[in-house]
């Protein structure tokens, strides 16, 4: 794992004339875990494929270590930094083995044992080694997720950028992954999440930034963000925060 970090300064985007982004400024450094949340449509994931590479922004700046992201080969760039988009459009019939593999085989690294040793920890990090002969495309929703992020553990990048991980998983599983993921941060990697589950940010984030109508309405220290007004503003909603034990347990009440 190579340590990484990862800037935006003033990303804007549009597409067909409607702005996604605008002005969207903030820093991922290793050893920390950043959450992009809002309302459906804020830009999070526009965001999150922008920060990736995926697609384009029409002004500001991302930067990788301090190098515009366009400026580094694709190859390059699969060493450092692993993506999990929000769906896998993959369809062929491949097995979870090959699946998680990719991530590995297209990086070349190391030799076949060590690429085994890689594929086989992420499979039993994530509860999927039973899945190991199963096709792809016969797994349920939550299966498939679990694979997908294995495959993104095996790639073993400094920076992990994540769509919704755990919108199709099961409430084990969802803080398995989110207990992953602060693992992988607190041995110095970097990683950008996008999340609507609040609760799992205000548990698992280090910071958190708040996008609405693509634009930062809030970024900061999650405890510092995810307050009642910031959420109301954010969501147009009712909100409660209760403090328990520590934690913060964040309601959404009917309006």
């Amino acid at each position: 794992m190579i340590p990484t970090t990862l800037t935006s300064i003033g990303v804007g985007c549009s597409r067909a004339g409607r702005e996604l982004l605008s002005d969207v400024s903030f820093e991922a450094s290793p050893g920390t875990h950043t959450v992009i949340a809002g309302p459906n449509g804020a830009g999070k994931s526009t965001l999150l494929k922008v920060l990736a590479g995926d697609i384009g922004h029409d002004s500001g700046h991302v930067l990788l270590d301090g190098l515009a992201l366009a400026s580094w080969p694709l190859a390059r760039l699969a060493e450092r930094r692993a993506v999990m988009p929000q769906e896998s459009q993959l369809t062929f019939a491949f097995t979870v083995l090959e699946v998680i593999g990719f991530g590995r085989h297209r990086l070349a690294l190391g030799t076949d044992s060590a690429l085994d040793a890689a594929v086989e920890a992420a499979m039993r990090a994530t509860d999927t080694l039973h899945l190991q002969d199963r096709l792809f495309p016969t797994l349920s929703g939550g299966e498939r997720a679990r694979v997908t992020f294995a495959r993104v553990l095996a790639q073993g990048c400094g920076l992990l950028l994540l769509d919704e991980p755990t919108a199709s998983l099961d409430p084990k599983h969802q803080h398995l992954l989110m207990r992953i993921v602060r693992d992988l941060v607190d041995r110095g990697a970097t990683v950008v999440t996008v999340l609507h589950d609040l609760n799992l940010a205000a548990h698992y984030a280090d910071s958190v930034l708040l996008l609405k109508h693509g634009r930062v309405l809030a970024h900061g220290p999650t405890r510092e963000v995810l307050t009642k007004t910031a959420l109301e503003e954010a969501f147009e909603s009712r909100f409660e925060i209760i403090e328990r034990g520590g934690d913060r347990i964040i309601a959404s009440l009917p309006v």
